[in-house]
This record gives C-alpha cells, sequence and structure tokens, in this order.
C-alpha cells in the first residue's frame, strides 16, 4: 500500500505526484500496477512535521481504526498493522526518493530508507517488500547497504539511520530522469502526459491524476485515508 502524504496539493505539487506514480508502474507490456491501495492523508496540513514520529497516529488513531488500534493492560497504544509501508512525502516529490518503513507495535519505525522511485529496479524491490511477500526491507533493499558511502559507517551509528539512494531532479521530464529502457511506455499508462510535461518546461501542471491508467486501463483511484475504516 503506498501513502501519500504531502503538506499542501498545488498544481505543480500534483504534477510532481503524477511522476511518483507512474514510478509505480513496471514498464512491461499489459495493464499491471504495483499498488493495490493509494491512500492520501488529509486533512494535508496535519501532515506537517516528522512524518516516521506521526504516521501511526495519523493512519489509525486521527480516525480510529480498531482493526489496527488496541490498548495494553498499562494503558499504551499498540498497532497490529506493521507492515512495511512506501510513504511518499514532500521530499519524495522533489527527489524521487520514496520512504520505506517498517514500524514496531508501539508506532516508533524500527527501519526506514528511501529508494529511488524512478528506477526500473524499484518494481522489484515493491513485489518483495509490498503485499504477498512481505521480505523484510533491510533484506530487500540491502543494496544501499553496501554502497561506498556507508561502508565505512562507524559500528556504533544509529541503526536507524535513514540510509537513502540517488535523488534526482523531479522537474525535469520523466523519461529524462527515469533509470530504465521501457519508459516510453508512458504514452499507454499516461496519455498525453509527455505533451503536458513539455508544455510545463518538465512538469505537467494541470494533468488530471485520473488520466493515469491503472490496471486493465481503469482510471486511477487515490482514497482518503479513512475510507477504508
Amino acid at each position: 500500500m503506498v501513502y501519500f502524504c504531502t503538506t499542501e496539493l498545488t498544481r505543480e505539487k500534483e504534477a510532481l505526484l503524477a511522476k511518483c506514480i507512474l514510478g509505480l508502474f513496471p514498464w512491461e507490456e499489459g495493464w499491471e500496477f504495483l499498488a493495490d491501495e493509494m491512500i492520501m492523508f488529509l486533512p494535508l496540513e496535519d501532515n506537517q512535521g516528522d512524518i516516521l514520529e506521526t504516521f501511526k497516529s495519523h493512519q489509525s488513531v486521527a480516525r480510529p481504526n480498531f482493526l489496527d488500534m488496541h490498548m495494553a493492560l498499562d494503558g499504551t497504544v499498540l498497532f497490529r498493522d506493521c507492515y512495511a509501508k512506501l510513504i511518499s512525502d514532500d521530499r519524495t516529490l522533489e527527489t524521487g526518493l520514496g520512504l520505506w518503513v517498517e514500524f514496531a507495535t508501539n508506532g516508533i519505525y524500527k527501519k526506514a530508507y528511501r529508494t529511488q522511485i524512478l528506477m526500473e529496479e524499484f518494481a522489484h524491490f515493491y513485489r518483495e517488500i509490498g503485499p504477498g511477500n512481505q521480505v523484510p526491507i533491510e533484506q530487500a533493499l540491502n543494496y544501499i547497504e553496501s554502497r561506498v558511502i556507508y561502508q565505512d559507517r562507524d559500528e556504533d551509528a544509529d541503526p536507524r539511520e535513514i540510509l537513502q539512494d540517488e535523488p534526482v531532479d523531479m522537474r525535469r521530464p520523466l523519461v529524462e530522469i527515469y533509470r530504465g529502457g521501457e519508459v516510453d511506455l508512458v504514452d499507454d499508462y499516461a496519455p498525453g502526459f509527455r505533451e503536458a510535461e513539455k508544455q510545463g518546461n518538465g512538469l505537467a501542471i494541470g494533468y488530471d491524476l485520473e488520466q493515469i491508467l491503472a490496471n486493465d486501463g481503469h482510471p486511477l483511484t487515490i482514497k482518503d485515508h479513512g475510507s477504508d475504516h
């Protein structure tokens, strides 16, 4: 499941969000779309601050979800849904770096990685980490830890340090920043998107997200996070 936790959704940010969404296609023949559900955290102003510290509260406390939330004998709020989440926040919109997070039952994050959505390998990571397989994120994304920049980390470094992939300039056209060979299929998945980017100097300003075609060619849908409980 993918969560959009931006602090505002201007026409410019919506154009950046469209690129993040297009990164959720495996760019293979057919209409497969990686995300079963995409949730928008509303109201947007509640997404201010460190999303890692507030995510579980926004997900299941602000609009009570008792399928996830329960209370220990000492009054501590605990959560059942500790599966890895993919979060797109304001930083994701500017860099393409999606935030993979694994939470503990107390709602505090255990592991967090920022991986580049706009690359061919992302589809493989999503399939391993996402619904169904649930491979631990550190196992699926261990290539980040093996990069030279992290090889000399101090042994006493905080295990919750957020490792990250290389950012891209999301204001450039999609076909210029995507790392992979099949991105031309964007014309099938998002008719008119490249033309809109050209008119907007790299940003498809005014492009309706529902013009993006997901599974079986149906219009894309994004739900309010309170609509499923």
